[in-house]
């Protein structure tokens, strides 16, 4: 299955999907030009795992608006992250708000990643 997404440059991009492959939008609490927000940084860095900050990181290097389909192939070749600890920090950031299923008409597995959680970006 191919989902057609629009990337923040403005361009459409076609996405290949495996079956139940997360695909996550990220969101930023910062207007652009910010890459970072140094608070919530130091927020996840205390409230996660090595593992799951690690995986945070990878998101909140991405500009506002990017998507991608989660690739648990690319992060293993990218990261220090085993295919266990690759589970259990997707599911860190699912369960401590960073990762939150969003409803969308094409994609089943559809995800926001919030760079301060949601606690933070509750009024987004």
């Amino acid at each position: 299955m191919a989902v057609r997404v629009q990337a923040s440059d403005g361009k459409y991009y076609d996405i290949k999907l495996a079956p139940n492959q997360k695909i996550v939008t990220v969101v930023k609490s910062k207007p652009k030009g910010y890459i970072l927000d140094i608070e919530a940084n130091k927020l996840a860095r205390k409230n996660l795992s090595s593992d799951a900050y690690s995986l945070y990181m990878h998101f909140v290097l991405n500009v506002p608006g990017y998507t991608e389909a989660l690739s648990m192939k690319y992060n293993l070749a990218t990261s220090s992250l085993s295919e266990r600890t690759y589970y259990k920090s997707v599911n860190e950031l699912i369960e401590k708000g960073y990762l939150v299923k969003t409803p969308h008409e094409q994609i089943k597995e559809y995800y926001l990643f919030y760079e301060g959680g949601t606690l933070t970006n509750q009024n987004d």
